[in-house]
């Protein structure tokens, strides 16, 4: 998706309080219903939501060079690797997720 085709979503967010791409922070495919796609998982997954968050991150940081053929592209992916990142720092300083000792 070149950058030209988001200008549906950032009329979505105008605001948009993070400053980064609507496709990043709030993808309009991920707010079809009346609780962004985020809330639900984090809100379904209670504790595990951190684990859900390292393992978004470990896919983007995967990806990044081989599914976008333009800059664009993967930047947004790093760029979504640092979303869910912040998102996951934010939920060990708020809940300090335990550590996965056997």
């Amino acid at each position: 998706m070149k950058k030209e085709d988001h200008q549906e979503v950032n009329a979505i967010y105008p605001e948009n309080p993070t400053g980064l791409d609507p496709m990043v922070s709030h993808p309009a495919h991920y707010n079809a219903g009346t609780i962004e796609a985020i809330a639900y998982i984090e809100d379904s997954l209670d504790e595990g939501f951190g684990f859900y968050l390292e393992g978004t991150i470990k896919k983007y940081l995967h990806r990044w060079r081989h599914k976008h053929p333009d800059k664009y592209g993967r930047l947004q992916d790093l760029n979504k690797a640092k979303f869910y990142l912040e998102r996951l720092i934010n939920d060990v300083e708020e809940h300090d997720i335990p550590s996965c000792k056997p």
